[in-house]
């Protein structure tokens, strides 16, 4: 999961910050842990390199070019404990570096669901910023298929942006709102093209004779309107791909 500010909650223990930053300048920076329960709290850290597919899908791989230490820290209650994290390497190429840290909490011997716990971990990007490197968000291929508008994300650049949100209204002939739809988004790196939807309400989606759409990131925004077919506000099958919050106007 993505989380935009402010410190993340799971369990019995939170981390700060939600994003990390290394370069040229920043050889090192701080990762806290806070145990925000009454009882002692292990956590154990891993990093991973992390890139992104051909489907824009978020893949990792194991690496030695984020160096911390320990792996592996008790936490006592309302307490914190402060972990420095550095790159191994000098920053150079034309594109951004992406790593993750993950902080997993482990169950405590005979400790209760502790399955449960054991599942419980935070991913925090980490970002290798290289001289020079920008962003640049373009878009295409927008289109109204399965119930969901889709709209295709490239980072066209050498360093990520986030896509904020993709925001839907659906319009009648005279104008007139009939339906907002509004998705969350992610993070696209460098090189990458990674589609986003939105999930229509069927009945005023078909209502609609076109949809306009913003899609909001930290490189820029772009908006566009594209025509319903009543057809393709149907639905076929179950979708996952889509995570989105609905609100009806008159």
């Amino acid at each position: 999961m993505w989380f935009a500010a402010g410190s993340v909650i799971a369990g019995s223990f939170k981390v700060f910050p939600l994003k990390l930053e290394l370069g040229q300048k920043t050889k090192t920076t701080l990762f806290k842990i806070t145990n925000t329960g009454d009882t002692e709290v292990t956590v154990q850290l891993e990093t991973a390199k992390w890139f992104q597919n051909e489907k824009g899908e978020d893949q990792y791989e194991d690496t030695s070019d984020i160096v911390y230490f320990p792996k592996i820290v008790k936490v006592e209650a309302g307490q914190q404990r402060i972990i420095r994290i550095g790159f191994r390497g000098k920053p150079s190429g034309p594109l951004e570096k992406t790593y993750r840290i993950f902080a997993q909490e482990l169950p405590e011997k005979g400790e209760k669901n502790s399955a449960l716990k054991f599942s419980l971990r935070f991913s925090v990007p980490i970002f290798v910023r290289i001289p020079d490197t920008r962003p640049k968000a373009t878009f295409s291929n927008a289109e109204l298929i399965n119930g969901q508008l889709s709209v295709m994300v490239n980072n066209a650049g050498t360093e990520h942006f986030v896509v904020k949100s993709v925001n839907v209204n659906g319009l009648r002939f005279d104008g007139q709102q009939t339906f907002t739809a509004k998705s969350g988004g992610w993070y696209v790196l460098p090189e990458v093209t990674k589609p986003f939807s939105v999930k229509m309400p069927e009945n005023e989606c078909r209502k609609s004779e076109h949809l306009k759409f913003k899609v909001e990131t930290t490189a820029g925004a772009y908006e566009n309107i594209i025509p319903v077919n009543a057809g393709d506000c149907v639905m076929i099958g179950d979708s996952n791909n889509a995570t989105n919050s609905l609100s009806f106007t008159d």
